[in-house]
């Protein structure tokens, strides 16, 4: 290769190969030594200039070099930086992305919040109670209209809390109670501010509000108005204001409520005011309350007995189940009606269809409008589980009415009948009896002679029986349960006590009594023999 090269130099003409770069760099000294040794030979001016040459070019190939080797330097740290933009730019696009996501989940977070309060403002049923006007004169006297408002609330929550019903209940608010310290940007309106501005525009809330002032003669009026409410004026000269907010909210409550009002009315042993209530508020109450108008309106007349109640009950009883064909509570009264009047396979129709109507068992009607279904069937499981299910379901009270007692005094009843003697003792030692009331006594008496039956203690059992036999002869006790007194003529022919040879702690009320007990008992007797045969059932 070198002598191609000197060839090359000298003008000799020969091939010429290709040069090898990477070789003339690293022996460039050596080269022009050895060309310059040839050279001289022949003209050491030659020699001279092609060493000089040649020095020239070795020096080019250093700097070169040394270019190369800076420029690979900064290629790799250039190659560094793109690769740490890369790993920047793609954690800056990551970001980008989760900062849209996050305003995206937000926008939707907002339209669900916003769709939601729009949905419940066009639904929205509530009774709202706004702040009452006080008279300047009364600033002493009373305290703020925010105070009265919220006095008159706690008076509609009491009653609303102790109405035993299955009727819808409508909620109760203040007008400020819902207030949100959350400002709409660029509106100065708050969360709660705007949720009502929603439901005044497309909500159907019946508003309550009132003033009070000072009477003549220096007692205290209070005034109460609202959205379908009649204005009403209640005084007081002893200026008992709380006296005043109990009046004031039994009669919005009533106005608001009327199937309600009727239901409170009649658990509360206020039977007639029930009956003229339901029958005042029927025509001028809402479509959809007058179901409940109509089914407690004959509560109460079944309630406070007397002939033909059952009756009188039962056209009620279907009418309001006509004008809701879904009132799951009305066909249990339906047959609770049918047992008063000893319709023994009309109760078993009225339970099929409304097994039918609710799309079998369980279906959409509540277990606890089977009562008297299962009762007439004599599935005494079934009747204390769906007696349970209805307490449980309605504060743990249930929706008996007093005619019956306390609902749970019922199902202790039902666990004697069963020979569950543990579980009917509990509950009887656990459930507060009212001794004001027909029904708890009535149920208590008979559940305490049902055990004593159980264990043996036919003396104990009669002197029971007695109790019972007493709390019969109200009508309120013998028009709701008429058959079971039937159990009580059983223990007194095991005693040997029939007809007026009895114990004499039996009361003067038991011998105006006794002769329905031995038409009853017959009735009841052959009755159990029909079911038997009929629905394969057997009295425990």
């Amino acid at each position: 290769m070198a002598e191609g090269l000197l060839g090359a130099v000298l003008g000799e003409e020969e091939e010429k190969p290709e040069l090898e770069a990477p070789e003339a760099l690293a022996s460039a000294e050596a080269f022009a030594a050895a060309v310059a040794a040839i050279a001289s030979r022949q003209d050491p001016q030659v020699a001279r200039d092609t060493s000089a040459f040649l020095r020239d070019q070795s020096e080019l190939l250093r700097v070169q070099k040394r270019h190369l080797e800076d420029e690979h330097a900064l290629r790799l740290a250039h190659l560094q930086g793109q690769k740490h933009e890369g790993k920047l730019r793609r954690t800056g696009i990551r970001i980008r992305i989760a900062f849209q996501f996050f305003l995206a989940v937000v926008a939707a977070c907002v339209g669900v919040v916003a769709l939601i309060m729009f949905r419940d403002a066009v639904s929205s049923r509530s009774v709202v109670i706004d702040a009452f006007d006080i008279a300047p004169s009364l600033a002493t006297q009373v305290p703020s209209g925010k105070i009265v408002a919220a006095g008159l609330l706690d008076v509609l929550t009491r009653i609303q809390a102790a109405t035993r019903s299955g009727a819808e209940r409508r909620h109760l608010s203040n007008a400020w109670t819902s207030d949100i310290a959350i400002e709409v940007p660029e509106t100065g309106i708050s969360i709660g501010q705007l949720e009502r501005l929603l439901t005044a525009r497309f909500g159907h809330d019946q508003h309550i509000d009132g003033d009070v002032v000072q009477t003549k003669k220096g007692g205290l009026a209070l005034t109460v108005r609202g959205i379908g409410i009649l204005p009403k004026t209640f005084t007081d000269e002893t200026s008992d204001l709380d006296a005043l907010l109990t009046q004031a909210g039994e009669y919005v409550y009533g106005q608001s409520q009327p199937g309600l009002w009727a239901a409170y009315l009649s658990n509360n042993n206020r039977y007639d005011e029930a009956i003229r209530f339901s029958q005042a508020a029927f025509t001028t109450a809402d479509p959809s309350e007058r179901p409940y108008v109509l089914n407690y309106w004959a509560n109460g007349i079944t309630s406070k007995g007397g002939d033909g109640a059952m009756h009188d009950a039962l056209r009620l009883y279907r009418e309001a189940l006509r004008l809701k064909p879904d009132y799951w509570a009305g066909y249990n009264n339906i047959m609770y009606a049918l047992g008063g009047l000893g319709d023994e396979e009309g109760i078993v129709q009225v339970g099929r269809q409304l097994i039918k109507a609710a799309g079998g068992r369980p279906g959409r009607a509540p277990e606890g409008n089977y009562q008297n279904y299962d009762q007439m069937v004599w599935d005494l499981r079934a009747e204390r589980a769906s007696a349970v299910a209805d307490m449980e379901s309605h504060g743990g009270i249930g929706t008996t009415t007093s005619a019956t007692g306390a609902e749970n005094l019922s199902v202790a009843q039902f666990e004697a009948q069963m020979h569950d003697i543990e579980s009917a003792t509990f509950r009887l030692k656990t459930t507060a009896v009212d001794e004001k009331t027909p029904g708890d006594v009535a149920t208590t008496a008979m559940a305490r002679a049902l055990l004593a039956e159980e264990i043996g203690d036919l003396k104990a059992a009669a002197r029971e029986w007695d109790a019972f036999v007493a709390a019969y002869a109200n009508p309120t006790v013998s028009t709701a349960n008429p058959l079971s007194i039937c159990f009580a003529a059983l223990t007194y022919e095991k005693t040997g006590n029939r007809r007026r040879r009895t114990p004499h702690s039996m009361p003067s009320a038991r011998s105006a009594t006794w002769t329905a007990i031995g038409s009853a008992a017959t009735s009841w007797a052959s009755g159990v023999i029909g079911r038997v045969r009929r629905h394969g059932m057997r009295r425990p």
